[in-house]
């Protein structure tokens, strides 16, 4: 069985994705009325999501322990490129997102895959050279 998707967007009235102030509060706030596990966001939408730039501290190297009650969703993030590389750590544990769970393929460079370690930062080897997601949520369903 594959897993329910739901595509959530927050859109202008005429139908443009950029170019006006997003609704954060309001946004998750719906998307965490859908019922879904986990949310999946694109490395380019997470480049331009907005969040406060800061230093990396020792905190951020642990994978947070979710709490009973936390509506907060792993996020699931394909990022074969390593275009993340040294932001992560603006969304774990954040106020929106528990912590992102990266999907590479297995050509990603290797220092991608030692950043990730290091930082017990969980991660999925989706393919050779790409991240296909219908194989992704076929192998991850049986």
């Amino acid at each position: 069985m594959l897993p329910r998707v739901v595509i959530q967007n927050e859109i202008s009235i005429d139908g443009a994705i950029d170019g006006f102030g997003v609704h954060m509060g309001t946004y998750y706030a719906l998307a965490a009325e859908l019922g879904t596990d986990a949310d999946m966001f694109g490395s380019q939408t997470m480049l331009v999501s907005g969040f406060a730039e800061r230093a990396e501290t020792a905190d951020d190297f642990r994978c947070p322990v979710p709490t009973p009650g936390d509506w907060r969703h792993l996020w699931y993030v394909p990022d074969i490129g390593a275009r993340l590389s040294g932001r992560l750590h603006l969304y774990r544990n954040s106020q929106w997102c528990l912590d992102p769970v990266i999907l590479i393929a297995e050509d990603t460079a290797k220092c991608y895959r030692e950043y990730l370690d290091a930082r017990d930062y969980a991660y999925i080897v989706a393919d050779r050279d790409h991240v296909d997601l219908r194989r992704l949520a076929r192998r991850s369903a049986s």
